[in-house]
């Protein structure tokens, strides 16, 4: 929602920034539909400043800030691990072990649309990505199609942990997020490794 986890931590930084950030609660958030949701974000951009309009989308608001981008000029394009534009039946194969037949449905039908990659291109000034390896609904499936359709525009960040940020996954923010509105993004793919500390090595103070 627009109050709690990363929205609302990102909302107070962007505002920090002396930005103006305006979030929103997509209704039905239970069925979404694709419609419904692109129809509501147009009426939120409708009352921004569009000549200087930068969009966040997170999930199943990353294909939709996608789609909006074929629309609107937009001067920075950044997505939290987004849900993929048609996936494969294998990805839906895989997804149907996690939901039931209804909700497989609903995901279905929200990701059924393709993207005009050279428009979003051609709208958006930069362009960023960030995927976690251990998000479960954005397969390698999903991160190799964003991936080689963007390389040669977009700053991409893969973390070797979770970038879904959901509670249930105990991940709210990406401190990231606060330096991109505060950068020049520069094209690529960026590795994130986790630091891990070294074992200390075994002594023993027994007599030998």
């Amino acid at each position: 929602t627009a109050e709690s986890g990363l929205i609302s931590k990102l909302k107070n930084d962007i505002t920090r920034f002396g930005c103006d950030a305006l979030s929103f609660n997509q209704r039905d958030t239970d069925k979404p539909k694709f419609e419904t949701w692109f129809s509501l974000a147009e009426k939120k951009i409708a009352y921004t400043n569009k000549n200087n309009l930068s969009v966040v989308g997170h999930s199943m608001g990353g294909l939709l800030s996608l789609k909006l981008a074929e629309k609107y000029k937009i001067k920075k394009l950044i997505l939290v691990a987004p849900v993929g534009s048609k996936p494969s039946a294998d990805y839906f194969k895989l997804m149907g072990k996690k939901l039931k037949p209804q909700e497989l449905q609903i995901f279905r039908d929200y990701q059924n649309r393709d993207l005009d990659i050279a428009k979003i291109k051609q709208n958006v000034q930069e362009i960023v990505f960030i995927f976690g390896l251990q998000d479960p609904w954005i397969t390698q499936e999903i991160r190799d199609f964003y991936i080689n359709s963007f390389k040669d525009v977009a700053e991409i960040h893969v973390f070797e942990e979770y970038a879904h940020m959901s509670d249930s996954e105990g991940v709210k923010e990406l401190p990231i997020l606060r330096e991109l509105f505060q950068k020049k993004l520069v094209a690529g793919v960026v590795e994130h490794k986790v630091e891990r500390k070294k074992e200390s090595p075994i002594t023993s103070t027994a007599p030998v």
